[in-house]
């Protein structure tokens, strides 16, 4: 694998570069440090360290349910896991091992993501709420509520305190932290399956289950683009490190990269044979993980030839 960043000028030159076979896939993280794989799956949470080939170094069993979702902690020592039980759960992210499960959801846990310091857990349920977990003291959660319907994804903006959320009610909303409120409502066309904030926090992506992206600017909280990406419908949504180049995956099962700047499109990765329901690029930007429900994660990146 090549150690060179994907960049717009480099996009044509992405390939799959690696391949590891599990369950069905729902959800995919890198930990910030770089060093690690998570992976939620049908049969539980499986970690690779390294360079993310061959065995995973660790299978976490799912407990009650299956794993929906997983956020490692900012300095990568903590897996949090959203679960079909109701739970959250906090691993070991060295050894797998099980630390406390936090209760604040009446329903399935739907996505879980921390800040970008460490001290607040956010999770969305299918009871249609946020709870915000501080970490230091789990015992209990504030509630934010204003979703009418099941939510999908929450997302931490990593340089001031902002919370989306994007739901089966057809908006994304913002909300400020510390204040606990929500800010502006994003319109949808039909239900957020997924949402991103850009590395410098002054935009978030959406995707949409009409099979569109949709870009808006979260200070004047204007949509600034949207491009029709995805038949069937578009399931998530990743920002390269540098913020030039979005990717996308969706019902089609491929996965597209495209060009910030100028809103195009640079290229359509193919090979997963059903939708590729979640994705993530590596901090250092040299590769982007998907995962798809063809029971296999590709990690695509720069052949050797193209340096």
């Amino acid at each position: 694998m090549s150690d060179t960043p994907i960049t717009v000028e480099l996009a044509q030159h992405v390939t799959e570069v690696a391949r590891l076979r599990c369950g069905f896939v729902a959800h995919l993280t890198f930990s910030p440090d770089g060093s690690k794989l998570a992976v939620a799956h049908g049969s539980g949470l499986w970690l690779w360290n390294g360079d993310f080939d061959g065995p995973p170094q660790h299978r976490v069993a799912a407990q009650e349910a299956p794993i929906k979702y997983a956020a490692y902690s900012p300095d990568s020592r903590v897996i949090a896991t959203a679960g079909a039980d109701t739970r959250v759960r906090l691993w070991n992210a060295a050894s797998g091992a099980p630390l406390s499960s936090l209760r604040g959801h009446t329903d399935a846990v739907e996505a879980v993501a921390f800040n970008a310091s460490g001290t607040l857990l956010a999770s969305g349920g299918a009871d249609t709420n946020i709870c915000l977990f501080q970490f230091l003291d789990t015992t209990s959660a504030a509630v934010l509520r204003g979703h009418s319907r099941e939510i999908t994804s929450v997302a931490f903006a990593q340089h001031r305190p902002r919370l989306a959320s994007g739901s089966w009610d057809n908006s994304a909303r913002l909300w400020d932290v510390d204040a606990r409120r929500e800010i502006t409502i994003f319109p949808h066309a039909d239900w957020v399956r997924h949402l991103a904030f850009s590395p410098q926090d002054d935009s978030l992506a959406t995707a949409c289950k009409d099979g569109s992206i949709a870009l808006w600017d979260t200070e004047s909280d204007m949509n600034i683009g949207r491009w029709e990406a995805h038949v069937g419908g578009v399931d998530c949504v990743a920002f390269s490190p540098d913020g030039q180049i979005l990717a996308s995956g969706g019902r089609d099962g491929s996965v597209k990269l495209w060009n910030l700047l100028e809103g195009a499109l640079l290229g359509t990765l193919t090979g997963h044979e059903k939708p590729v329901l979640t994705l993530a690029f590596h901090p250092g930007g040299h590769l982007l993980a998907s995962g798809s429900g063809d029971n296999t994660v590709r990690l695509w990146g720069l052949a050797t030839a193209a340096q």
